[in-house]
């Protein structure tokens, strides 16, 4: 989960998924695990074991074969996942989209993957969402958000490159994928797509520092508006207020009206921002931020975010919103403990 991994939750009903994990050097396993929030004492469950587990036959997860995607029996490389798994609405769907370079080999080798999976959310096994490898542009690694989008049920998702980020578009219906354009390098890095009900626009949220830290993608016209309007102040933790939010990103709230978001140094790690809308015009309207300061009586303090672009600094989608619990879920590390903002 440390590495550069993201939890998945269902704002269908409160399960939370840790679906595939690990990458590089760090972790070889490819299990996933699954955790319903909703019972009274919360356990993870394994979905299944790891490629060469016994009584399975071995394997070796250092094989050079990284630009396959897959292990040799065929099932998914542990991997990176950064903010690239999204829970499909009305099932057991999970979306991993825009895989690339960092699955687990020692010596990080092999190729870009130009394809997405999808994940069971009860058995852990995958199966094919798109092959796009005709898209021959879209080369760059997988370190874009992703998001899915009712209205034209499909996912967006952004494969980050050394100049140019590609926009590609993943129908359901049809498996088939096809890039929209690109957004500049400024746009890409390890970030964060979140849906803006009401307005059919989405936020698109990077770790990049430096001017506002936010852009907006408009999927029914296929712009951009680079660097969007913000007035106000986040929490002075929230990467020290120089990052939209960083890796951890943010989940709309329909009862706040806005996107919230953690990833809080000391002595902020209580609080949570609210990155609001404007009324009208989200591409040319101005943002606002503020701070939600927790109850006075609150004395549960989640541990803070660690300094630097390693470890716990990675929050991704351990961060998040869950309808039917009314709050957020933390869990900075594997070795934490899970912590929960009740906002309502």
């Amino acid at each position: 989960m440390d590495a550069w991994c993201s939890l998945t939750p269902s704002r269908d009903d409160g399960r939370l998924w840790a679906p595939l994990g690990g990458g590089h050097g760090d972790y070889a396993g490819n299990e996933g695990y699954v955790a319903d929030l909703m019972v009274d004492a919360p356990l993870w469950r394994l979905l299944r074991r790891p490629s060469g587990a016994l009584p399975d036959a071995a394997i070796a997860y250092s094989d050079g074969s990284e630009g396959t995607g897959v292990y040799s029996d065929g099932r998914l490389r542990g991997s990176h996942t950064y903010n690239n798994i999204i829970h499909i609405p009305g099932g057991n769907k999970l979306f991993m989209g825009v895989l690339s370079a960092p699955f687990y080999n020692p010596s990080p080798a092999g190729g870009v993957v130009q394809k997405s999976w999808y994940i069971d959310g009860e058995t852990g096994e995958h199966s094919l969402a798109s092959d796009y490898t005709a898209l021959t542009q879209a080369s760059g690694t997988g370190e874009g958000g992703a998001y899915y989008d009712p209205v034209r049920n499909c996912v967006w998702h952004i494969r980050t490159a050394t100049s140019s980020n590609m926009i590609l578009k993943t129908d359901l219906a049809t498996g088939v994928t096809t890039k929209h354009g690109y957004a500049d390098a400024w746009v890409g890095g390890s970030s964060r797509f979140v849906r803006v009900p009401g307005h059919d626009v989405a936020a698109h949220i990077t770790a990049i520092s430096g001017g506002s830290g936010l852009s907006i993608w408009n999927p029914a016209t296929e712009t951009w508006k680079r660097k969007a309007n913000v007035a106000g102040s986040p929490s002075a933790g929230l990467f020290n207020g120089a990052q939209c939010g960083g890796y951890a990103g943010g989940d709309w709230v329909d009862s706040v009206g806005g996107i919230v978001l953690w990833n809080n140094d000391a002595p902020y790690s209580a609080e949570l921002s609210v990155l609001t809308p404007p009324a009208t015009d989200p591409m040319n309207g101005t943002w606002t931020w503020s701070v939600m300061s927790p109850d006075a009586a609150n004395t549960v303090i989640p541990p803070p975010r660690v300094g630097g672009t390693g470890g716990p600094a990675n929050i991704f989608g351990r961060f998040g919103y869950l309808p039917a619990l009314k709050g957020f879920y933390l869990q900075t590390q594997a070795s934490a403990q899970m912590h929960f903002f009740a906002i309502e």
